[in-house]
Order: structure tokens, then C-alpha cells, then sequence
């Protein structure tokens, strides 16, 4: 019994309402059989009660105490504990005890905390009920010390939102691990925490049976504890416990009925999505327009290892490697039975690949690329040559693929670089090659095609009965040993490599003829070029037939040329002497107004130099067609300026040049060479045709009286070194005569030897073979 106050100044005898017991003794509240209790002792709870916080101070319960709650149910609503200035728990329990509370219910609906824990703690079959609506960041039990067993309990926690229990290596405390086991029950967030990331001896949680109703959350320090420092801190649960993994993280089975949570391995998002694998970006993106970007923090040392991939039919997928290296070293991909590639990539698909380097040293791994899609590679080195078998780096059985920027290919010794593979039903493949990369490795061309314009090329071809003629084209690049002629496109010739950083491992280049400075001029082909360019060869092909074998046909080429013995052996070649016109009628009927035309030539030996844009004669002595060459020479353009023939006041001048005799009624449909009051030679046509001509010379009036009484005459100069042809206008008054060997004057040059004597006392002699 004991005295209560009345509030008068008296008080009534009444029996003690006792709440717990120790031993023998009872006591009328926990709070005070908590204070009364010693190490190893047992608290029993003999009624459901209520009261103030209790705290078990640091180290007096070393052995350990028991509160056996026996049903009842404790309710704090009175005055909170803690530390000063935190006083807002129901239970504050300190370090170095060992306390077990058992078979009851602890419940508050005044607490921020209802168990602030830093002993040794066993829950069993408790249930801890916060209940605090006016507080949304509420612990129902807090765990910064010790080690807890949570067995057959259930926790509830705080309805206006807060965690059910947490694990928290905390200040200067050195560890903490939690156990949850037996059938208890978590309604609420369990979340895990290190202090700065740090968790000292060690900081574990274990969810060995249960059932969690709730997320397991992870803060900043938490992660960082698991992630950087797994021996000392980890979250683990046996495998038919359901609890979620955090975001960011995942259960990796221990192959022992446990498993444990690890950090996710990024290595590639879409956007601000993330994922594990390629394989599963690949699956997200379906059949959008999508960029797959590889993560610089999964890397180490640059490389991010995985498996293979395959990319479905209708993919549109751009893999930026984000300046990284991916090497398959697990799983290898492809058609059943032949799973040996790193990537497949399926028909109808556009894929790119760009901006780092793919390899693979998986020992399954045959072929680096497989590709059937249309397939951009742009400034990625493919590194064949860690594979195993028939060693592709790249193989093309379909699609368009373009390799473009810094693009390489490297193959393993005894391997291919890449293929151009006509395969089964699938549409040939075509490979763009424009790339500042090299090339490294054979090139097998069996059906596709394969055009190079720009790249390193350190290879060997190698081609099967699929080839066929024109299937590589080559316009540019550079080569360590030249490639065929027949590989060359049309146009394009190998060349030595000038370029001092790549000639010596590359000593080959292919170029344009024209870029290559090689130029070739054909027979009856237009010549148009307006500019002049210096040449390293220029070639000129033309055709003698058999009718003008030993016949004259006129020479004018825009490049000079020295004649070659080989020339002399099937040519005879002459320099124009002498142009005569006269106004004798004759009966045939060569040109228009029956003047004959007499061209008188000399003979000229190999080894003379053949003036550009200047007229010659040459005879073939068979039919053939004759290349002529030339080194190291200017060619000459068109000058549209000088297209006039030469007039005079009374005279213009026309020079002729045809296949066969000159008749009037298709004299407008030849051409003629003109002389200008400047000497120089040109064509009439715009198209700038070369052509093979005989020459005559075309002379009409420009007055209407038909005066054809005047003596004219064109001279070539005899000098090898004159740079143009020069002319000379003579009237009769300045020519003495023309005569024969045989002293007989004519009034014109006549066949054979003539001999003009000037009023000045000088003489020429001309010779007219026709």
C-alpha cells in the first residue's frame, strides 16, 4: 500500500498499482524498476502501463538485462529522454549493455523516436508502434551501435511518413549490425548509413527471414560504406526473403541461399537512363532513334569490359563509345551453332558506331563485327587482334558501310581486316571507305563492293570466283605495296607518296590523273582545259589508219614533246617550211575558188623538240595506234581569246585541215586552223577537238571585185628555237621571181625544188613534194 495525497493537506491509504517486477520486488512504474535493476536481472511487466522514457545508462547492464514485457504493452506519454537537448525518445538504450526485450509492445504517440539504440539489442517477439502524427521524420527504432537482432518482431513505422528501423554507423561509434530473422514483420522504410561514407569496424545488416513491407533505403554514406568498402560494410538477405534493391543497386546471389547488395555496373545509358549491359540499352531501344552512350566512371583504365550484343532487325542505334574501349571478354553472340562474334547487327537496321575503340579477347570471340545493316563506323579503331579462328575484325554480308573520320581496322596475324561478302539471299554489301585511319590486314572482296577514296593501307587483296572486274574501286589513299591497276577507278593512277609524315611506311598514293598532274589527250576526244598545268606526264593516244599509211597527216598538240626513237621507227616527222598561196586557176576543184595550197615541209630527227600548239607534220609507215608521252612537261589550256583567223584589209586567211580531199559542198563541216596577226596558231572549234588533218589554206577577198591578182606568201620560220610562226605579207614589187632548178620562172611555186629570189639579193630554196 501506499499514502496518496489528496491535495488537502491529506492522504488516503491505497494498495501500490504495481506495473513490474525484479525478482520478488514490484515496482509501479518501468521507468523506476529500470533505475532499480542490476546486471543480469530480469524486468517482468506485470500489466499493460504507461510513463515517462527510460534510459539504460552506458555500461550497467554489461552482462545483460531483460525486460519480458509478458503481453503488456508499455506506453510512453510522459516525459522523453535523450541527450540534452534532444530529448524526444522513449527509450534511450547506451553502449556496452546487453538488453533483450521480449513478448510485448512498446508504443508512443508523443516520440520522435521510440527506441534510440547504441547496445547490444535483442528484439523478440516485440512489436514497436510509433504513432506521432504531428512528425514526419520519425525513427520507430534507431540502431547507431552494437549489435541487434530483430527476431519475430514487428515494427511499425510512424504513419505521417518515417522509416521503421535504420542502421547507422554513427559519429565516432565503431559498429553496428542488424539481424532480421524469425516471422517478423517491418511496416516501413529500413534505410542504412555510414557517417561520411565511413564504416569504421563494420556496419551489416542481414534480413534472414521476415517480411519487409517497405524500401530498403540507402543514404550517401551508406552507399558509399557498401560500395567502397564491402568487406566492412554489406547488406545481405537470404533469397526468399522479397525485399527490392535500391535504385542504382541489385542482389547478386552468393550461390549459398543469400544474397548480396551491390552497387549496379553502369556502363551505357539512354539519356538519363542507365544500364548494365548493351544488351539491355539495346532492348530498351527498340526500333527508335536512339544514342547508346558508354560511362566514363564504369571504365578502368579506359576499358569497359562485357559481353557481346546482338541488335535486332529495324534497330536505329548510334553506340557512342564516348572516347572508351569496349571489349567483349565474356559471352560471344550469333546464329546458333556459330556464337563467335562480338556484335551481330541484323539486316534493315541503320547502326553508327563512333568516338572510341571496340575489341575482343574472349576466347570464343571469332569475329569482332558481324554486320548485315547499313553500319557507319566514325572515328572508331576496330582491334582485331586478340581473336581467335578465322579472325575477323569486321565481316559485311549485307547493307551499306561507311567508314568515315579517324576510322581504323587492325587485323591478327593470320586474319582478315574486314570482308566484302556476297552471302547467301542477302543483298551484296557496299563499303565506303573515306577515313584518315589505317587499315591494317588482308581484304577479302567475294562479291561486294568496295570503294576507297581515302585511308592507310597497310594490306593484301584477297579475292575468290564471287569477285568480279570494277568490284573495288580505288580513288585515293595511301599504300604500303601498290595496288593493282585493275582496282584502280577509271581515271586514277598510283603515284609516290610526297607526304613526308606517312611515306615511308605508305610509299604508294592513288590520285586523279589530273590532281596526279598525268594527263591523256585522245584523237577526236575534246580538249577544253583554259588553263595552263604543269604536267608529270601527259600522253597523247591516236589512231593511224590503214588509208592514211605513208600519207601526211598534220600534228598539233597542246604540250611539247621530243620525238623518241621508238617514234622515228614508225613515224617520219617534219616542221612546216613553207605556206604558198597562188591565184592560178587550176581544174580541180580543192577549195572553193580553185587555189592550191602548197604546205612545204622538212625533215626532222629524233631527239627534236616538237613545239606546243604549233603545226607539224608526220607520215605514219603502218596502221596503229601510238601513244606518245611525255615527262615533266607544261600542257597548255585553250585560249578563246586567239580563236580569229588572220585578216588584212583586202585578204582573209583560212588553214584547212581534213580527213580526205577538201570539196566545197562539206567545207563547213571541217575544221580549220587559223593563223592571227599576233602568229599564233588555233582551232575554230569551242570544243577544242584534236584531230588529224591535211592542211590547206583557204584565201578570200573582203572587197566584192573578186581581186585575186596579188602574190601572197607565208613563211614558217626555219629556226628550231622560234617560239611563235611568223608571217611576212610581200608584194610583187618586193620578189624578184620564183624559178625553177632549171632557171624557168613561175608565177608560183611549182613540185619540187624552187628557188625565190627577193629584190634585195636574197634567195630561199623550197622543195613541194605535192
Amino acid at each position: 500500500y501506499k499514502w496518496k495525497d489528496n491535495g488537502d493537506g491529506t492522504s488516503t491509504l491505497v494498495p501500490c498499482e504495481y506495473v513490474a517486477q525484479i525478482g520478488t520486488k514490484k515496482y509501479e512504474s518501468l521507468e523506476v524498476a529500470f533505475a532499480a535493476a542490476n546486471d543480469g536481472e530480469t524486468i517482468k511487466l506485470l500489466a499493460d502501463c504507461a510513463g515517462n522514457g527510460i534510459k539504460a545508462p552506458q555500461g550497467k547492464f554489461t552482462t545483460g538485462i531483460t525486460v519480458d514485457f509478458d503481453g503488456h504493452t508499455y506506453t510512453m506519454d510522459g516525459s522523453m529522454v535523450g541527450s540534452t537537448g534532444t530529448e524526444t525518445q522513449a527509450f534511450q538504450l547506451l553502449k556496452d549493455n546487453k538488453i533483450t526485450f521480449k513478448n510485448g509492445t512498446i508504443y508512443s504517440e508523443k516520440a520522435k523516436m521510440l527506441v534510440q539504440n547504441y547496445s547490444d539489442l535483442t528484439l523478440e517477439g516485440m512489436t514497436l508502434t510509433l504513432k506521432n502524427e504531428n512528425y514526419n521524420d520519425a525513427y520507430t527504432l534507431s540502431n547507431n551501435n552494437g549489435n541487434i537482432v530483430i527476431d519475430g518482431t514487428t515494427i511499425n513505422a510512424n504513419p505521417a511518413g518515417s522509416t521503421a528501423f535504420d542502421v547507422c554507423r554513427y559519429s565516432s561509434y565503431t559498429s553496428v549490425n542488424v539481424t532480421v530473422k524469425g516471422e517478423s514483420v517491418i511496416n516501413g522504410d529500413i534505410e542504412v548509413d555510414a557517417g561520411a561514407g565511413d564504416p569504421k569496424e563494420g556496419m551489416f545488416l542481414t534480413v534472414e527471414a521476415g517480411t519487409i513491407n517497405g524500401n530498403l533505403r540507402l543514404t550517401d554514406g551508406g552507399a558509399t560504406a557498401i560500395t567502397d568498402n564491402a568487406e566492412k560494410a554489406a547488406v545481405k538477405k537470404n533469397n526468399d526473403v522479397t525485399l527490392a534493391a535500391p535504385a542504382d543497386y541489385k542482389w547478386k546471389d552468393n550461390g549459398d541461399g543469400t544474397s548480396t547488395l551491390v552497387p549496379c555496373e553502369y556502363i551505357c545509358a539512354i539519356g538519363t537512363t542507365k544500364y548494365e549491359t548493351l544488351a539491355d540499352a539495346v532492348a530498351a531501344a527498340g526500333t527508335a532513334v536512339t544514342t547508346i552512350t558508354l560511362l566514363t566512371e564504369a571504365a578502368t583504365d579506359g576499358v569497359i569490359s562485357g559481353d557481346g550484343v546482338v541488335v535486332p532487325s529495324g534497330s536505329n542505334i548510334t553506340f557512342d563509345l564516348n572516347g572508351l574501349t569496349y571489349n567483349v571478354s565474356g559471352e560471344t553472340v550469333g546464329s546458333s551453332g556459330t556464337k563467335t562474334s562480338g556484335f551481330q547487327l541484323l539486316k534493315e537496321s541503320n547502326i553508327t558506331f563512333k568516338n572510341g575503340t571496340l575489341k575482343a579477347t574472349a576466347p570464343t570471340a571469332q569475329m569482332l563485327i558481324q554486320n548485315y545493316s547499313n553500319l557507319t563506323l566514325e572515328d572508331v579503331n576496330l582491334d582485331g587482334t586478340a581473336l581467335s579462328g578465322w579472325a575477323y575484325a569486321l565481316s559485311n554480308n549485307c547493307g551499306t558501310i561507311n567508314l568515315t573520320g579517324s576510322t581504323s581496322i587492325t587485323a591478327k596475324s593470320g586474319g582478315r581486316a574486314f570482308d566484302t561478302c556476297k552471302f547467301g539471299s542477302y543483298a551484296i554489301p557496299t563499303v565506303n571507305i573515306n577515313t584518315t585511319g589505317a587499315i591494317t590486314g588482308p581484304i577479302e572482296a567475294t562479291g561486294g563492293k568496295l570503294n576507297v577514296e581515302n585511308g592507310k593501307f597497310d594490306v593484301t587483296w584477297v579475292t575468290d570466283n564471287n569477285y568480279a572486274a570494277g568490284d573495288i574501286q580505288i580513288t585515293g589513299g595511301v599504300f604500303s605495296t601498290e595496288p593493282a591497276d585493275e582496282y584502280l577507278a577509271e581515271g586514277y593512277v598510283v603515284v609516290d607518296n610526297t607526304d613526308e609524315a606517312t611515306k615511308n611506311e605508305y610509299p604508294y598514293t592513288v590520285k586523279s590523273k589530273e590532281d596526279a598532274g598525268i594527263f591523256d589527250l585522245f584523237d577526236d576526244i575534246d580538249y577544253a582545259r583554259t588553263d595552263d598545268v604543269q604536267a608529270t606526264k601527259v600522253t597523247y593516244t591516236r589512231y593511224f589508219s590503214p588509208n592514211v599509211t605513208d600519207n601526211y597527216q598534220a600534228w598539233y598538240i597542246p604540250f611539247d614533246y621530243t620525238i623518241k626513237d621508238e617514234d622515228a621507227d614508225n613515224f617520219d616527222f617534219y616542221k612546216i617550211h613553207l605556206i604558198s598561196a597562188s591565184n592560178k586557176q587550176y581544174q580541180d576543184d580543192l577549195i572553193e575558188d580553185n587555189t592550191k595550197v602548197y604546205i612545204h615541209i622538212e625533215p626532222i630527227p629524233s631527239g627534236t623538240v616538237l613545239k606546243a600548239n604549233r603545226p607539224y607534220v608526220i607520215k605514219p609507215k603502218a596502221e596503229m595506234t601510238h601513244v606518245f608521252e611525255a615527262e615533266s612537261v607544261t600542257l597548255y589550256g585553250m585560249n578563246n581569246s586567239i580563236r580569229l583567223s588572220m585578216s588584212t584589209s583586202e585578204w582573209d586567211y583560212n588553214f584547212y585541215g581534213t580527213y580526205t580531199t577538201f570539196k566545197e559542198e562539206n567545207q563547213t563541216a571541217k575544221q580549220w586552223i587559223g593563223l592571227n596577226t599576233n602568229g599564233n596558231y588555233f582551232w575554230n572549234k569551242p570544243s577544242s577537238s584534236l584531230h588529224r588533218y591535211r592542211w590547206f589554206i583557204k584565201v578570200t577577198a573582203n572587197t566584192d571585185n573578186g581581186d585575186y591578182s596579188k602574190l601572197n606568201l607565208v613563211f614558217i620560220e626555219d629556226n628550231d628555237e622560234a617560239t611563235d610562226i611568223s608571217k611576212k605579207y610581200l608584194d610583187e614589187d618586193e620578189i624578184e621571181g620564183i624559178y625553177t632548178l632549171d632557171g624557168v620562172k613561175v608565177q608560183t611555186p611549182v613540185k619540187g625544188m624552187n628557188i625565190i629570189r627577193f629584190t634585195n639579193g636574197k634567195t630561199k630554196k623550197i622543195n613541194v613534194k605535192k
